[in-house]
Order: C-alpha cells, then sequence, then structure tokens
C-alpha cells in the first residue's frame, strides 16, 4: 500500500512539474512587459506623469 501511494504521488509531482514548465515561460514574457520592470530598466519611478488622470 505504501508502495502504491509513494508511485501516486510521484506521478501527480511530474504531470505536475511538465504543466508548470509554460507558466514559467509565460511569466518571463509578462516580466519583460511589466511596468516594474521598466521601471527597474529606467532606473527611476515617475510620479504624476499623466495629465489625463484626475486625482
Amino acid at each position: 500500500m505504501k508502495n502504491l501511494v509513494k508511485k501516486f504521488l510521484v506521478a501527480i509531482f511530474a504531470i505536475s512539474t511538465l504543466f508548470s514548465v509554460n507558466s514559467f515561460a509565460d511569466d518571463i514574457e509578462l516580466w519583460k512587459k511589466s511596468t516594474l520592470n521598466q521601471i527597474l530598466q529606467r532606473g527611476e519611478l515617475r510620479v504624476g506623469m499623466e495629465p489625463g488622470y484626475m486625482p
């Protein structure tokens, strides 16, 4: 019984790892487009630069 449980857990782990690889690739593309990444690349945080925004 313990052997069956171990095999089941290993199978679930392997399947979840296979499906999570795509999400890591998507996260990298999302990070490249993110506002936080743009701030880090510029080296400055711009505050209040949008004239169309009404406070």
